[in-house]
């Protein structure tokens, strides 16, 4: 990419908000109901897949069979009612949609999440966040979760732009394999938790949203230069020149190069997690959905 994007496709958990440890646990204590006594190492670095993805590798049983449907309907509730209320945005996270918007790119999100949960999410970004955006593809529309590319497709779409004038930004190596599929460049945060040697087919990669505003105006949407090696090989690669970025070594990082919240959001008792949500067959009807003006509007 040699000159700015016109739009950007978001991920929502784990890169706007602090919701990764929140969603893992709400997996395991879903998959315990159930009598299954998972370990929390086992899902963590599945986080960012949809339950199409996670049920099977981890039980071994698909998201459509009875138990799955009432594993992943435990998993909703308890994210909604225990996890959800200490939830909080990355810091500067508003603060990096504001500055986007005020220089004209079109913000859209793609996530695996459902709708309702990404409702419940966003009002942390800030009371307004939701019209910043100006559509979302969630698991509703995607025949198949992250890796694959099916709701960045969707997004894409959406968004009236070719796929090589958008990037992405997400926290998961996942984000990052979904988007390539569809031709969409991505920009990773380590506030999920991977770490830089897993995201390498990112073309840069920041601490979270308040490190990337900070470097905002050497960074692709000032520049239009990648920030890694601009090499053509490179740039096909999704590689970066090292001398850049650190590495560290070991793929999911429990606990490492995650952003501080602004509050605690950890439940007193648990360890860290997170899990992506469900996706689901079939499109939304859109006149479910309002388009205005004034962005994405929820519910």
């Amino acid at each position: 990419m040699h000159t700015p994007p016109r739009g950007v496709l978001f991920d929502v958990d784990g890169t706007l908000v602090d919701s990764n440890d929140a969603n893992a646990h709400a997996w395991v204590d879903a998959m315990q109901m159930e009598g299954h006594e998972v370990a929390f190492d086992t899902v963590r670095p599945l986080i960012g897949m949809g339950a199409d993805k996670v049920l099977p590798q981890v039980l071994g049983i698909a998201k459509e069979t009875e138990e799955g449907q009432r594993i992943s309907q435990h998993r909703k509730d308890i994210y909604k009612q225990q996890y959800m209320p200490h939830l909080n945005a990355f810091p500067g996270a508003l603060e990096l949609l504001e500055r986007m918007r005020g220089q004209g790119l079109k913000l859209l999100i793609a996530t695996t999440a459902e709708p309702e949960e990404l409702q419940g999410v966003l009002p942390l970004l800030g009371p307004n966040a939701s019209t910043l955006f100006a559509d979302a593809a969630t698991a509703k529309e995607a025949g198949q979760s992250k890796p694959d590319g099916d709701v960045v497709q969707v997004a894409v779409e959406r968004s009236g732009y070719r796929a090589e004038e958008l990037v992405m930004i997400g926290d998961t190596p996942y984000d990052s394999e979904a988007a390539a599929k569809v031709g969409v460049q991505t920009i990773a945060f380590r506030s999920g938790g991977w770490s830089d040697e897993d995201l390498t087919k990112a073309i840069a990669v920041y601490d979270g949203p308040a490190d990337l505003l900070a470097h905002y105006e050497t960074s692709v949407f000032v520049t239009g230069k990648e920030t890694r090696n601009d090499s053509p090989q490179n740039v096909a690669q999704g590689g970066q020149d090292d001398t850049n970025r650190e590495h560290s070594k070991g793929g999911y990082q429990q606990g490492q190069g995650n952003e501080s919240s602004q509050q605690d959001t950890h439940v007193p008792g648990h360890a860290e997690l997170l899990p992506p949500l469900a996706s689901a067959q079939g499109g939304q009807d859109d006149t479910n959905r309002e388009h205005s003006k004034g962005g994405y509007q929820q519910g």
